[in-house]
């Protein structure tokens, strides 16, 4: 081997240490740089101390370290400049994997969502969701990257993706769905903090009170013996009051039940690989069930808070509030009778609202939910489809070709794909869903014989349910953008982000490929 070989395998050794420092940092979201930028510093910051620690063990770094003390080499990769060209290398690595998947599956649907980051500009997170054709068809949802953005009207966040899908250069023809946040938050009532970004930490924090009152009231109470600060122990009395009254327990007893019969279903609903028929049935179900509760639910929170009373030996009585006397005035229209049962004033002013709205709600997502469902019925509801008659089957699926129409073209044929229905084999399962029977034409090699099914099919999964997978790249967002890195710029942000949640996919990259780009950037082509 020439020293001119020699010299260019201990430069590609050397940087395949470096981005492998620079994925594993990236993945656990950790600060790389200190108020140092020298090695051997006790504030240098992670990345540096990182290749301090290998070089203890590694023989390559070892002796680039060596020769970066000694003098002998002035190129030595380390500085914040290279590292942030190595984030952006990796990070673009990774988002040519993931287009070129995207690309392959043809079909996506896109999922957006903003928040404010700690410096309170606006961050935009993309994901697009798609079905992986190689292998068993598999549900995918890849990040993007954040996108800065001066307004979230509709306008301004359509134009900001369209022009970071040119860029990318996914064609948006191929869109057939798009995602966004309408979850709704009810939760008044915790004794910690809660997540921003995650709807279920507000289960535990009811479900903190609810089963433990007893034990926070005590704890109160000890603390109003042994604090000298007298405005705090007025609020420690304040809240054991609380804490210990019937009222309190009525509602924290309401908000834990509601709380845990749509928290199950949230969670289903957060997972990649739902699919919108599943989606419909949970909610349909969860919708069932609160309005039953609506029924007996009271009723039954007035029993449990008497036996949490009974535990810490107060009385389970409600105060009647003497209400106000206020003079009248003529109207055409009798105004409501005040409530003057406590009892009955919680039920109708609290218990009922609560529960109203959050049916309300259920129902808003499952109206939406459905007149989407409705129009890929023919795919969503197989088993039904098979029953049907010619002509009704024909109708459905002439009305899904009209919604895979655009500007003329058309990814189906409906009378195409009634045929074909009509003529499959005998299917494993009478009630199949989308994905499943997508699995099944292709583990048979059915995608050639039933083409505008299969398509049909891939259209159909990639249609998302919720906004979870943006919502979950806030909290990596947070981490990454933190108060002492709050100065970070977009692209490195960006750029750790996509490295931090697509790590499977940065997994599976050439250091290779990322050395290749790295040397022909400047004037690099000798070392490597």
């Amino acid at each position: 081997m020439t020293a001119l070989e020699a010299e260019r395998k201990r430069w590609r050794d050397v940087l395949t240490r470096l981005i492998s420092i620079t994925q594993s940092l990236a993945e656990r979201n950790l600060a790389f740089r200190g108020s140092s930028d020298k090695l051997f510093q006790p504030d240098n910051g992670n990345f540096l101390k990182e290749v301090e620690l290998l070089a203890k063990f590694d023989p390559v770094l070892e002796n680039h370290v060596s020769r970066i003390k000694d003098g002998d080499t002035h190129a030595h990769y380390l500085s914040k400049d290279i590292q942030n060209e190595l984030i952006q290398l990796v990070s673009d690595r990774i988002l040519t994997t993931i287009v070129t998947q995207v690309r392959d599956s043809k079909y996506f649907s896109i999922i957006l969502d903003c928040t404010p980051d700690i410096s309170h500009q606006e961050q935009m997170s993309i994901i697009l969701r798609s079905v992986a054709l190689k292998g068993q068809p598999e549900i995918k949802e890849h990040f993007l990257g954040f996108v800065n953005v001066e307004a979230t009207t509709g306008l301004n966040l359509s134009t900001v993706i369209l022009d970071k899908l040119t860029d990318l250069k996914i064609p948006f023809d191929d869109c057939r769905g798009q995602g966004w946040n309408i979850l709704k938050q009810y939760v008044n009532i915790t004794v910690k903090s809660w997540s921003d970004t995650r709807w279920e930490s507000r289960l535990q924090s009811v479900h903190a009170v609810r089963y433990q009152a007893s034990e926070i009231r005590e704890a109160l109470l000890e603390a109003r013996q042994k604090i000298n600060d007298p405005v705090a122990k007025v609020e420690a009395q304040s809240l054991a009051e609380e804490v210990g009254s019937y009222r309190f327990l009525i509602c924290c007893v309401v908000w834990c039940e509601i709380l845990s019969r749509t928290n199950t279903v949230n969670k289903l609903l957060q997972s990649a690989s739902m699919q919108l028929d599943i989606a419909v049935q949970l909610i349909s179900n969860a919708k069932a069930s609160l309005t039953l509760y609506r029924d007996t639910g009271f009723s039954d929170a007035q029993t449990t808070a008497r036996s949490i009373c009974e535990e810490m030996n107060v009385e389970a009585v409600l105060k009647d509030k003497r209400l106000r006397t206020s003079k009248r005035h003529f109207s055409y229209e009798a105004p409501d009778e005040p409530v003057a049962d406590a009892l009955q004033n919680l039920e109708v002013n609290f218990f009922n609202i609560v529960v109203d709205s959050t049916i309300a709600s259920i129902d808003e997502r499952f109206e939406t939910l459905n007149q989407v469902k409705t129009k890929y019925g023919v795919v969503l509801n197989f088993s039904t489809a098979c029953q049907m008659s010619s002509d009704s089957l024909k109708g459905q699926c002439m009305q899904l070709e009209k919604t895979l129409t655009f500007n003329q073209d058309c990814d189906i044929s409906g009378v195409d794909l009634a045929n074909e229905i009509k003529t499959l084999p005998d299917l494993p399962s009478g009630n199949m869903t989308a994905l499943e029977l997508l699995s099944f034409l292709c583990e048979k090699n059915l995608e050639e014989i039933y083409p505008n099914l299969w398509i049909a099919l891939r259209v159909a999964v990639t249609l998302p349910v919720t906004v979870a997978s943006a919502e979950r790249s806030f909290s990596k967002l947070k981490l990454i953008k933190s108060y002492l890195r709050s100065s970070m710029s977009q692209e490195r942000l960006s750029g750790l982000a996509i490295m931090s949640i697509n790590h499977d996919v940065g997994k599976q990259i050439s250091y290779d490929d990322i050395i290749d780009d790295f040397a022909s950037r400047k004037c690099r082509k000798g070392h490597f």
